[in-house]
């Protein structure tokens, strides 16, 4: 072979090369934008589920809260219907045994017995309409129990239904704001709190509880709002693990100048 030849034969080589290699590299530049489109369409299709289930759990509640709702309209309505069809003199006795059975409660619960007061004033409670006006001492005294026996949500819900019959009831609004402390419920606790202040501003518990409850809330924010941003750290390296890269990579800087935040890309980071 001449060395003509030989160097044609040798040009014709390095071009074969030169278009595998390229051919090689379009192929591998394909599989990771697959693999991308891949990542990014599990990542949407798990939000989408994700999204889809809680809407049918949010909406499987409001299902729940509303046959609840509709179920206590029913019973009171027939408790109010059951106590007009009694006479004047049935009303009148009804009315004097509630209170002696509220008196009996009273002193079991001077004594410790909760469960056994408790049971006296739902007795009382079920001897008329339990929105009677009557029936508010019934409730919150119940709460009481409910309260000593720290079932706490149970408190809550009667003296919600004292306070529904008897706004300005100091008592109930009391006992729910210390209940709805003891849930960690502070904001709310807090407004029950402002309102009894609102009823009596010498209220020394609610004065203090207006003082002490602002910076535990303030702290409680701060830790959900940690737990917020941690989940989305995770949600974000899911997003971004195909890719090699992490939330780490990001920084965010604020401006001391303005309070904005800039983002600042840190390939090194881990």
């Amino acid at each position: 072979m001449s060395h003509r030849a030989a160097s044609h034969a040798s040009d014709d080589d390095e071009e074969e090369n030169e278009d595998f290699v390229e051919a090689r590299e379009e192929l591998e530049q394909e599989q990771e934008q697959a693999s991308a489109n891949a990542a990014q369409a599990g990542t949407s299709t798990a939000a989408e589920d994700d999204k889809g289930e809680a809407k049918q759990d949010q909406d499987g509640a409001v299902a729940d809260s509303a046959a609840s709702a509709a179920a206590a309209d029913a019973a009171l309505k027939a408790e109010i219907d059951e106590y007009n069809a009694l006479t004047d003199e049935e009303k009148q006795a009804r009315a004097v045994k509630a209170e002696a059975l509220k008196a009996e409660g009273n002193t079991l619960f001077a004594t410790g017995e909760f469960t056994a007061a408790m049971d006296k004033y739902s007795e009382a409670i079920r001897l008329g309409p339990s929105n009677r006006e009557a029936a508010a001492p019934y409730f919150a005294n119940r709460a009481a129990c409910y309260f000593k026996l720290t079932k706490f949500e149970e408190c809550v819900v009667d003296c919600t239904q004292a306070l529904a019959i008897t706004p300005t009831y100091a008592k109930a609004l009391t006992r729910r704001a210390a209940a709805l402390e003891k849930q960690d419920k502070l904001e709310e606790a807090l407004r029950d709190y402002k309102r009894l202040r609102e009823l009596d501003p010498s209220d020394r518990t609610a004065i203090e509880a207006c003082q002490r409850l602002p910076p535990k809330i303030e702290e409680q924010r701060e830790k959900l709002k940690a737990e917020m941003f941690g989940k989305l750290k995770e949600l974000g390296n899911m997003c971004l693990k195909p890719f090699g890269l992490s939330t780490n990579n990001f920084e965010f800087v604020k401006d001391p100048a303005t309070g904005g935040y800039s983002m600042k890309f840190n390939q090194g980071a881990q």
